[in-house]
């Protein structure tokens, strides 16, 4: 997914830098020197910006890039006779642009301006107002149908992220985002001496069915995320247990945050308890807690939790 998002950002970065190439000799062309200066300044941060792509460049940087497009292109239009038939183009390819390279709410916001101006443009034009007009009404469906799918686009790309990082079954954390969320915390205890803490409920389960297995272990999730703090994180673990990250967490306090997660288990109306056979035996749970201490190997260390 990141190589072609990365692919998309140099075709519409090419993009840009042809559309100020091409004016910059179309203008010298026609003797608008200044206005070709502007095109040409406007090339070189564009082809930087290419240049510069593989090395992750910020979105601001972008946007530096397109206001400096947008600028000059406005510039042309109300210093230079521009003809009717491909005003609408230039601008079209700017708003495609803009809407690969920005955010969906920051690109709706520049592409709306721009389209706004454009407008203007349209009524100053006395003698082409029809022509204009018409280019304004097809820029503005193009306005919407591209924030439209830029916006769907976007939600999909959150949503998949959530997916990668996320247990589909429990909603728990994937073990290798856990693993990154606990080199962090281990950072912060190096540099700060920020205290953290972990807690391991291992499990062994008693069901007849996988179905059954699968019910108990999403309720029983869910009710460890309603007890637990925004910043703790809970991730399920294929060895039968789950692994919670308390940080900015002592001793004790992620000792009684264990035992209060061991009676809402024992008191919580699980979905078996209300089955009419009376066979399923209750899984049975052990809780560990553990704090990081200075000096420790963290890999040890969590080694030892999970085997206590």
């Amino acid at each position: 997914m990141k190589i072609e998002l990365n692919h998309l950002n140099k075709s519409a970065l090419s993009a840009l830098l042809f559309i100020c190439v091409y004016h910059v000799f179309s203008l010298l062309m026609q003797g608008s020197f200044l206005v070709g200066l502007t095109f040409l300044c406007a090339a070189i941060f564009t082809a930087r910006s290419l240049i510069n792509e593989q090395k992750k460049p910020k979105k601001t940087q972008y946007l530096y890039v397109l206001l400096s497009s947008w600028l000059t292109l406005f510039l042309m239009f109300f210093t230079v006779n521009v003809q009717t038939s491909i005003s609408g183009l230039w601008f079209c390819i700017l708003i495609l642009c803009t809407s690969i390279l920005l955010r969906p709410d920051n690109s709706f916001r520049l592409n709306t301006i721009a389209l706004v101006i454009f407008w203007v443009f349209a009524f100053l034009e006395s003698s082409k107002t029809f022509f204009f007009i018409e280019n304004a009404l097809a820029l503005t469906v193009i306005l919407l149908l591209s924030g439209l799918i830029q916006t769907f686009i976007y939600q999909l790309e959150a949503k998949l992220s959530i997916a990668k990082d996320t247990d589909s079954l429990t909603g728990c954390i994937m073990p290798t985002k856990f693993k990154i969320e606990l080199e962090k915390v281990v950072q912060l205890h190096d540099r700060y001496e920020t205290p953290f803490s972990l807690i391991c409920v291992n499990y062994q389960s008693h069901f007849n069915s996988e179905e059954d297995l699968q019910t108990w272990l999403k309720e029983l999730s869910h009710l460890y995320q309603s007890r637990l703090r925004k910043t703790d994180i809970i991730c399920r673990f294929e060895t039968q247990k789950f692994m919670i990250l308390l940080p900015s967490t002592n001793n004790n306090n992620a000792q009684a945050v264990s035992q209060d997660l061991n009676n809402c288990t024992s008191v919580y109306e699980f979905s078996y308890k209300n089955t009419s056979s009376k066979s399923i035996k209750s899984p049975t749970l052990v809780f560990s807690s553990e704090t990081f201490r200075k000096n420790e190997n963290i890999d040890d260390w969590f080694i030892n939790i999970q085997s206590q």
